[in-house]
């Protein structure tokens, strides 16, 4: 449009202008989220293992931190391992026919 002097130069440099601040909004945005997502990712616990969950040592909005450096820690949960799941019990001699038949059974 300058070039058709359909416009005034002032009008284009300041198009420009919003341009190239509009375009490092966006830059900075996505820095913002990037550093969220980096944050969001350390609210994400894994465990190591698969199971159910046994006794709970926290509670929704207890702060919790790594134990590197520390010679006591505290486990958030216990994690019981279901498979396999290996059971130790006393079990009568007159019982004994009835495990059999019920180990033999197929499974449902």
């Amino acid at each position: 449009l300058v070039a058709r002097q359909a416009g005034t130069q002032q009008a284009y440099d300041q198009a420009i202008a919003a341009q190239k601040s509009a375009a490092a909004t966006v830059d900075a945005d996505r820095a913002t989220i990037d550093a969220d997502e980096v944050q969001l990712s350390f609210a994400t616990i894994t465990a190591p293992i698969s199971g159910r969950l046994g006794a709970v040592s926290v509670a929704i909005g207890d702060l919790v931190t790594t134990n590197s450096g520390s010679s006591t820690s505290t486990p958030l949960v216990t994690i019981t391992q279901m498979d396999p799941l290996r059971v130790n019990f006393n079990l009568p001699e007159s019982d004994l026919a009835l495990l059999h038949k019920a180990l033999a059974a197929p499974r449902q």
